[in-house]
């Protein structure tokens, strides 16, 4: 659909730490809570960074999510976007041997969310339980890209 390279954006997001995707609890204060963009064409590129998140009444068996991402994801049957995580504080599963990011782009009507998961060893990957994490002591850090059918 033509070259697009010339629709070129930077900015800030906001994250958001919370227990679901598309409603749930969000944190009530952050020690850091920042997040930047590029926008080239339809690819998205993320960073952000999370420390701190103060959370309560969180459902503790769901899995974390991230809300606010700059764009919708473009849905895409079958298709499933991945990406980089550092966390600190995060009391991951003994046979986990790295963490990630997971956006499934083929459900929904696209979304704005992604979720934090433990690669095992050995078995499926499992999402991050916000019982993983302790209030007020947590860092989360990320970087990923996506399509976005925003123009």
């Amino acid at each position: 659909s033509g070259n697009r390279l010339n629709d070129y954006e930077e900015g800030t997001w906001t994250p958001v730490f919370t227990d679901d995707g598309t409603s749930g609890n969000t944190a009530s204060s952050y020690g850091s809570q920042l997040g930047w963009y590029t926008k080239i064409g339809n690819l998205v590129n993320v960073q952000m960074r999370i420390s701190n998140a103060v959370f309560s009444s969180f459902n503790t068996s769901h899995a974390t999510y991230v809300k606010g991402l700059p764009y919708v994801i473009q849905q895409s049957s079958d298709r499933l976007t991945t990406g980089t995580a550092l966390l600190s504080n995060c009391n991951l599963d003994s046979d986990t041997m790295t963490v990630g990011v997971l956006c499934n782009s083929s459900s929904g009507s696209g979304n704005s969310w992604f979720r934090l998961f433990q690669v095992k060893d050995n078995t499926t990957w499992v999402s991050i339980k916000i019982s993983q994490w302790s209030s007020g002591d947590n860092e989360i850090l990320v970087n990923f890209s996506y399509r976005t059918d925003a123009v």
